[in-house]
């Protein structure tokens, strides 16, 4: 009696047992079913990049996703279903390129971090695309020294810098072959050997000699003096754009003045009335630290140059990066780079950019085994930390990833950032 009384308990059991693994199939089917698939990330290329490209994409703890070769300019999607999930992403392009002969390989890695559900990298470029179609020569006169020439269109830089002998001869000054971008407007500024800086506006044709006088050049209609303390290096300059199209700041717009070097004192910059937005950009080495401020928009009449902050890496690990400082950042970026020669004496180049947001820490996720096989030579364990750049004024991370990917920017827009090197 006590063995069929066993027996039939574990019968029931057994019953019960299929009932709600059935039941569990049932309900796990129901659920399959109502998970739809949603386009979480969208890769738009818009130039022929002539490269080998991958997007990869993670989550924010850094395991992976998904991976594409980029193959063709379009639209590529990335899907999933929607329960699998995390509310934040990251995203990564791969780019590889070598020389015909393989002795020089370069492998170089971008990534957004922090991204929103749905984003998309539209892949554009900056550079300047007119109609070039000729040149033309200047000639001016009645000037006692140059110690610096801008040639700008409202889409670019064409000439910067210091004469050379065969162009400054006495009082004169003889620039030759300046390229002709059809229906551009140019801004010609020459600092002379008194420091003093005036301009030209000039609407050029091709294969045309001009001769101006350097009477005849304007002096700018506000200036403003900075004064900058003992540096390593400086860029300054100011600038204006004419229009608030989208895409214009990405250009260079015409530039007004311009000093390169690493000199301390006083620097007079100059602003032409009648543009749209001005562009002032200040950029200060100091030590181990460089100080970056740029600011479109109004003209710029006063600039504080600070010393250094508290800045501490704590992990160069560029998967697990951290740090500790006293600035409040908004928004990051690190660059870690590994560049050696193997003993074929071949140039191997890796270098790795993440932008993210100005938290203390980030994860970022590891390449697919499928990626890592293809190229051998892309050298990730010896990667070290060069540069960290921390935005106290910008951008947040996701009008950041939008702005640096679409090139469309309009209004204003400030920019401070605390850059870091030597670890």
């Amino acid at each position: 009696v006590l063995l069929m009384f066993l027996f039939l308990s574990c019968s029931e059991e057994n019953d019960m047992l299929n009932v709600d693994v059935e039941e569990q199939e049932q309900v796990n089917d129901n659920s399959d079913a109502s998970v739809e698939e949603i386009t979480y990330f969208t890769y738009q290329n818009f130039q022929n990049q002539g490269l080998e490209n991958w997007i990869i994409i993670h989550d924010e703890n850094g395991n992976l996703i998904d991976y594409k070769q980029i193959i063709d300019v379009g639209s590529m999607d990335f899907t999933i279903g929607e329960d699998v999930l995390s509310e934040k992403l990251s995203a990564t392009k791969l780019s590889f390129s070598a020389d015909e002969a393989g002795n020089n390989l370069y492998h170089s890695l971008l990534t957004y971090t922090d991204l929103e559900i749905g984003s998309v990298w539209e892949d554009r470029s900056n550079s300047f695309e007119g109609n070039l179609i000729g040149g033309f020569n200047l000639q001016v006169e009645n000037i006692s020294g140059v110690e610096n020439i801008l040639i700008t269109t409202p889409s670019g830089i064409l000439r910067t810098g210091n004469p050379n002998a065969n162009e400054f001869s006495g009082n004169t000054l003889q620039l030759m072959d300046i390229p002709f971008y059809q229906e551009q407007e140019y801004l010609i500024s020459i600092r002379d050997s008194n420091g003093l800086t005036k301009y030209l506006l000039l609407s050029p044709e091709n294969d045309f000699d001009y001769s101006y006088d350097y009477d005849s050049f304007q002096e700018f209609d506000d200036s403003y003096k900075l004064e900058l303390p003992p540096n390593n290096f400086n860029l300054i300059f100011t600038g204006g754009f004419k229009t608030n199209d989208a895409n214009t700041y990405w250009n260079y717009g015409h530039r007004f003045t311009e000093y390169i070097g690493n000199e301390a004192g006083e620097f007079n910059l100059g602003y032409i009335n009648g543009y749209e937005r001005y562009r002032s950009y200040f950029s200060i080495t100091r030590e181990d630290f460089t100080y970056t401020l740029q600011v479109i928009g109004d003209k710029v009449q006063d600039v504080t140059i600070p010393d250094r902050p508290l800045f501490t890496v704590e992990n160069s690990n560029i998967y697990d990066f951290e740090f500790s400082s006293d600035l409040n950042a908004i928004t990051k970026n690190t660059r870690h780079e590994s560049i050696i020669i193997d003993e074929q004496s071949r140039y191997l180049s890796t270098t790795w950019l993440v932008y993210s947001s100005g938290k203390s820490s980030q994860k970022i996720g590891r390449l697919p085994d499928e990626i890592i096989e293809k190229y051998p030579d892309m050298v990730l364990d010896t990667l070290e930390l060069k540069e960290v750049s921390l935005f106290t004024k910008s951008y947040g991370q996701q009008q950041l990833f939008e702005d640096e990917t679409s090139k469309r920017r309009t209004g204003n827009y400030t920019s401070e950032s605390y850059v870091f090197r030597g670890f």
